[in-house]
Order: C-alpha cells, then sequence, then structure tokens
C-alpha cells in the first residue's frame, strides 16, 4: 500500500476542474515586474530570475503582442537613462543551454493600469533572437513583456545597452556615420544603397587584385573615422540571421573624410556562398566575418575557395589618417548586424570625462558636486548631461560644475553625451553610482496586512497575501518574500500554505518586516487497503476507509487494467474481478474540489490452472467417455482441440467448446467408426479470461476400451 496526499492534475469525473496554479513566476503581471538595475552592457544569466516557465496570459489589456500571440509572458521594468537602449532577447540556440523558442518583447509606458504599446518585436524566421532598439527618454520608467510564440516557455537571456548616439547607420559615403570611439554598433534592418549607390573603388589599389564579380553597392552602410592614436584596428560583424552573407570593404581617405572619390581600397570581403553546391562547402563564408590580427589575408573574393575563413588582417592604422568602413548584406534579407570593434588604435574624438565629490559616502539627501574633465580634440562641444533617476536637477545641456541631489537611495547612472557639432560625431560616459539610504529621522517601516486567503485545498498554491505600508518616507515601497526579487506590487499569489516573511523598503532605503503563515484546510485521510495477491480468476473485496475530519465528500474507485470488473465505484468495499495486476485507487473530493487519494495492488498470480488427462475409455460406461480439458473460473472457454494419429493424420477437431464439459471432446472415434486403441496426439488452443491470445497445450492421450 501507497499512501499518498497529492494534487490529483487531471480527474477524469464530473465533479469540476483542478483550480490550481503551480510554479506561477512571481513578475507574471506588470504589477510584480522585476526591475532592472544594471543598463549598461548587462545580460542576464540567472535562469530562475529570467524563465517564462508557468507563466500566464496577461489579458489585462487588449495590446497587439497580447492580442495577436497570446504569449506565457513575464514582466521587468527600467528607467532610462540614455536616448536609445538596445533590448536583446536570446531563447534557444546550439549549446547555450537556454530554451525559449520565437521569443517576443512587447515595450510599453505608462503605469501598469494605464500602459501603452510601444512596439511588439519578434526574431526573424529561424531565429531564435528578438531584438529591438527603443528610442527612450532618460528617467521616464519603461516595461517589458517577454513572451513567445505558440505558448512556447523556456528560459532566456535577456541584454540591455544604453547608448546616446543615434543607431541608425547612414547609406551614403558622403554622409556616412563619423565615429569618435569604439562603441558597438548595433542594425536591426538594412535595405537599399541610399541616396546615392556609391563607386566602390575597386581597383584604386594595384596591391588588392581580386575578381570584384559585379559587385555593387546595396543594403549598405557606411562609417568613416580618423584615427587617433596609431594602432591596429579589429573588429567582427556578426549578422542577426545566422547565415547571412555580410560582406565588407575597408578604405583610406587619403584627402579626408569629405572626399570619397579619391577612396583607396585596404581590405575587401566579398566571399560567400557556392551557387549549387551543398551548404557544407561554403558555410564558412558566411556568418560572421571582419578582421583580425591572426589574419594574413588582405582579403577575400567571390564565392569560397578553399582557405577561405571570412576574415581578413588586422589594419594597421596611423594617427591623423582617415579610413572609412562600408558593410552590405549581400543575402538581402533586410536583417541587420552587431558591429564590435578591437585592436590598439584609437578614434579621434573628444572624451568625456567628470570627476564626483564626494565620491564615497554619498547617499540620498546629500548634496554632490559633478564636474566637467572632458578632453575636446579642440573643437567646441555640446552637452547632454543625465544625472540619474530621481536627480535634481535630472538633465543639462551645460558644462557645469553642478551641485546635485538623489531624493531615493540605489543605484544611479550619471551619463555625460558630448557632441563634436564640427563633425557630427556623439561619445558618452556613463558612470555608476550607489546613493546610500537616509533614514535617520523617519519612522520605522512598518506592513499591515490586507486581505489573505489560505490554499484551498491541502497542497494547492492558490494561496494570496495583500499588504500595505507605512512609516519612513511613507512612497516607493517595494516588497520581497522570502527573499525573492524586490516589487512594487503588495498583492501576492499562487502561495502555498506555510510562514512567509516579507521585506519591505521605502524610496528612502527604510526597511522593515512583516511576518504572516497561510494554513492548508484540513485534510481527509484515505485509506485503500493492503495490497494482496490472487489467483487468475479469483475476486476480491477491496477493503476503503476515510477519515473525514467532519468534511462532507464523494468518493470513486478507478483502476489501471482492461476488463476489470469492479461491482461498485462509489461504495469502499467493492469487489473486484481484475484479470491481471492492477492499481486501484480511492479518490475522496469534498465541497470545494479538493481531492485525496491512496492506491492499493491487487496482483494476479497467472499460473493458468488446467488439468488434461493421459488417457480415456470411450466405453459408453458414463466414466471417461469423452477426452477434453478441465480447469476453473480461470479459462473462459476451449478455443480449439485437435486429434492427431501416430502417422500425423488429422482425425478430430472440434471449435469453440466449454472446458469440464463431459458432453464435448473426442469420443474415441473416426469417420464413425470406432479408432484403434493406442496412443495418439493432441493440440489444446484454451482462451484464459486475462484477455491475452490463446495458450497452447500438447501433449499425447492413450486410448483403452
Amino acid at each position: 500500500m501507497r499512501k499518498e496526499i497529492l494534487v490529483l492534475l487531471l480527474l477524469v469525473i464530473s465533479v469540476g476542474l483542478v483550480k490550481a496554479q503551480f510554479g506561477t513566476p512571481l513578475n507574471d503581471n506588470c504589477s510584480q515586474s522585476f526591475k532592472l538595475l544594471e543598463l549598461q552592457n548587462f545580460c542576464s544569466d540567472d535562469l530562475n530570475l529570467f524563465t517564462t516557465t508557468g507563466a500566464t496570459v496577461d489579458n489585462d489589456q487588449n495590446f497587439g503582442c497580447q492580442s495577436s500571440f497570446e504569449p506565457l509572458g513575464v514582466w521587468y521594468n527600467f528607467t532610462a537613462i540614455t536616448k536609445f537602449v538596445r533590448i536583446t532577447v536570446e531563447g534557444q540556440g546550439q549549446g547555450n543551454g537556454l530554451q525559449l523558442v520565437s521569443p517576443i518583447i512587447g515595450i510599453y509606458e505608462g503605469s501598469c493600469t494605464n500602459l501603452t504599446e510601444l512596439n511588439c518585436a519578434t526574431g526573424s524566421v529561424g531565429s531564435n533572437v528578438a531584438e529591438i532598439i527603443l528610442s527612450t527618454i532618460p528617467g521616464k520608467q519603461y516595461f517589458l513583456m517577454i513572451g513567445a510564440k505558440n505558448n512556447n516557455t523556456g528560459s532566456f537571456r535577456l541584454c540591455l545597452n544604453s547608448f546616446n548616439q543615434n543607431p541608425i547607420p547612414l547609406q551614403d559615403c558622403g554622409q556616412a556615420r563619423i565615429l569618435c570611439d569604439k562603441t558597438p554598433i548595433g542594425v536591426e534592418n538594412v535595405v537599399g544603397f541610399g541616396n546615392v549607390q556609391d563607386n566602390l573603388n575597386l581597383n584604386s589599389n594595384p596591391a588588392i587584385s581580386f575578381s570584384n564579380c559585379g559587385v555593387q553597392e546595396d543594403a549598405s552602410n557606411w562609417y568613416k573615422w580618423t584615427c587617433d592614436q596609431s594602432g591596429t584596428l579589429e573588429f567582427t560583424i556578426t549578422p542577426l540571421k545566422q547565415f547571412d552573407d555580410i560582406d565588407f570593404l575597408v578604405y583610406e581617405f587619403p584627402d579626408g573624410l569629405n572626399n570619397c572619390g579619391t577612396k583607396v581600397l585596404l581590405r575587401n570581403m566579398i566571399s560567400g556562398e557556392n551557387q549549387g553546391q551543398n551548404m557544407s562547402e561554403w558555410q564558412v563564408c558566411v556568418g560572421p566575418t571582419g578582421l583580425q590580427s591572426s589574419d594574413p589575408d588582405q582579403g577575400e573574393s567571390c564565392g569560397c575557395q578553399s582557405g577561405n575563413n571570412n576574415f581578413a588582417a588586422a589594419l594597421n592604422m596611423e594617427s591623423g589618417k582617415s579610413y572609412g568602413l562600408m558593410v552590405m548584406n549581400f543575402s538581402q534579407s533586410g536583417v541587420g548586424y552587431n558591429l564590435e570593434w578591437g585592436g590598439t588604435g584609437t578614434f579621434l574624438g573628444p572624451v568625456p570625462e567628470f570627476t564626483i565629490d564626494p565620491i564615497s559616502g554619498l547617499r540620498c539627501d546629500q548634496s554632490f558636486i559633478i564636474e566637467d574633465r572632458t578632453r575636446d580634440a579642440g573643437n567646441p562641444l555640446n552637452y547632454n548631461w543625465f544625472f540619474g533617476e530621481d536627480a535634481s536637477p535630472q538633465t543639462s545641456t551645460e558644462a557645469g560644475p553642478f551641485t546635485v541631489n538623489y531624493s531615493t537611495f540605489g543605484q544611479k547612472y550619471i551619463v555625460l553625451s558630448v557632441v563634436d557639432p564640427i563633425n557630427g560625431c556623439e561619445v558618452t560616459e556613463i558612470f555608476d553610482v550607489f546613493a546610500e539610504a537616509c533614514c535617520e529621522d523617519l519612522e520605522p517601516v512598518s506592513g499591515n496586512l490586507v486581505a489573505f486567503t489560505d490554499p484551498s485545498c491541502p497542497n494547492y498554491s492558490d494561496g494570496t497575501l495583500a499588504l500595505s505600508a507605512e512609516g519612513g518616507s511613507n512612497s516607493g515601497f517595494t516588497y520581497s518574500i522570502n527573499g525573492s526579487q524586490f516589487v512594487s506590487g503588495s498583492d501576492f499569489k499562487n502561495l502555498p500554505s506555510g510562514s512567509f516573511s516579507i521585506d519591505i523598503i521605502d524610496d528612502k532605503g527604510c526597511e522593515g518586516t512583516f511576518d504572516f503563515s497561510l494554513m492548508d484546510p484540513d485534510s481527509i485521510f484515505v485509506n485503500a487497503g493492503l495490497d494482496s495477491l490472487i489467483n487468475l480468476g479469483e475476486d476480491i473485496n477491496l477493503e476503503g476507509s476515510i477519515i473525514d475530519n467532519g468534511r462532507n465528500y464523494s468518493i470513486l474507485w478507478t483502476w489501471d487494467s482492461n476488463g476489470t470488473t469492479v461491482s461498485c465505484i462509489d461504495c469502499l468495499d467493492p469487489k473486484v474481478f481484475p484479470f491481471g495486476t492492477t492499481n486501484f485507487t480511492l479518490t475522496a473530493i469534498d465541497e470545494l474540489g479538493c481531492t485525496f487519494f491512496d492506491r492499493v495492488t491487487i496482483d494476479v498470480d497467472l499460473n493458468y490452472p488446467i488439468y488434461i488427462p493421459n488417457s480415456f475409455s470411450p466405453n459408453e460406461d458414463g466414466i471417461n467417455d469423452k477426452f477434453t480439458a478441465f480447469g476453473g473460473i480461470a479459462i473462459e472457454e476451449i478455443v480449439k482441440l485437435r486429434v492427431f494419429d501416430r502417422w500425423g493424420n488429422l482425425i478430430f477437431v472440434e471449435q469453440n467448446f466449454p472446458h469440464s464439459d463431459p458432453g464435448y471432446g473426442w469420443d474415441g472415434s473416426f469417420n464413425g467408426k470406432r479408432a484403434e486403441v493406442g496412443v495418439y496426439t493432441y493440440i489444446f488452443d484454451v482462451q484464459f479470461i486475462d484477455n491475452l491470445p490463446p495458450r497452447q497445450y500438447a501433449g499425447d492421450i492413450t486410448l483403452l476400451r
């Protein structure tokens, strides 16, 4: 007997559906979204905090993401620190250990009770990566809903990168994006060639000889810069669509950034697919590409030749010289790429820097000084400051210095973006500080119970707990239940029974704790009886019992074998007649729909009892006059009896007759005459009540007179 009190996830009876939800993430809705504090080059690595497993559909507001895909989503929020943020959700990929397939990003602004959808981003076909660049307002809060198409769930990686320079690249050499530093670049989409299809000057450098294969500019972006400190230039271009063919050309501009007509080709990469061949023959020539110090080649020509690897040699830049890069998506998929820079050389441009005083011991409600220390490369600069969430002042376009005060505690980001109006390049410096709590003159924080509901059934997780808080600053309260992430919502759902400790922090960093317990209702104890062993063909009475603790209930017996007969399914002691080993489950269902069960196993000894005589005497004396088989209730019928003489000739056959009946069987005759005394061979095909194919018995029978 295996005794269990468990939740039945599915019960095929008419008493109702199971109500409990299991494993629902805490951030299943907007009001309990997790706040993202790292906004610069952040990528998640905690699969417990970044998973949609157990999430439900959020139907509170009919947004495009929800109405189009009905994703099972989880929620996050962040306060923008720059003018743009790149948001990437990576799902299942080879060897990455992630699970989510076809991810979706919903982006919203406003409050959780009055959200406005800004975008709904999905991955390209065949890619489990969704990415979007969002134009943001520093200091404004945004919400993210992460889900997937087709109700897919699982773990994912969420990455955020904040920056100020407009991420949309330009498509003509004459109006190329001017770069001042090696900040990574991400391009969502690339289509067309801009206003002018530029001359690529493919024959401008005699040192680089290759077949141009009719290459023309299309699906392209242009970038230009001037070298500040001499050194190597490396970069990697990774297409957002895995096997897109990205081509690039690197130039020197000997007559300055504004003269595209005299540009000189330094590196080329136009290798790619070999049409008509299997992908395995040319796969190395698509996907990531770029310049690297370990590669000896100045470029690769069309197609995919032996020795190609989609990379060319790093470039040695010289201080004061100008260079450019054109990137093309030869696959014409319309999908963009990520561009990351490397090497020891630097790009000419302003270097934003500033000092903070005091840098240590900073706390909320305390003023501090920020002074600009930017290196301007000789050109006048335009300034854009963001001093952080809840800062006063929060922004400025002056050089400073500034006296700044934070009204709240926590992680803050100070962002300085400087623009060189001469060439239009923009460089950003982001520095994070932590403002300590400031609670010395405030009342302690305490929690108050607003409402609660215990779990409706033992071992269910549908309890709820709602709190309010007071004290401290009386504003900006966030709550953490049993050490989970802090969330702004104080209504906790999907809780099991047990003790809960809720930590409370207000916006000044003042802390308090509230403890509470939820209780399971009384259980009904179910006992299905003792496991037993019977012979095939026997029946047995089950002996169930229930301790109801004063609760009303109904009962139901279920079993897991075919053909078994049960005298009653709603009594405690039914008579059962199993044809093989069978598990019988006694389930009690109370007035709330809670279910309790226990299971008993009846083992059936399949010894197939049968008796076949070894002789008979058909002399009409009423004793042993016919040859047949004998058995008990385990035998359903004799399917066939065949008798053969000593030479193997079939002399008797009879089908489908009862066992142990002297009216059936062989009477010792053949063709209407008495058979000779002697030894004969028989074969019985016997059907037992176990519903298995007939069993066969063969042997010798001696006929006597």
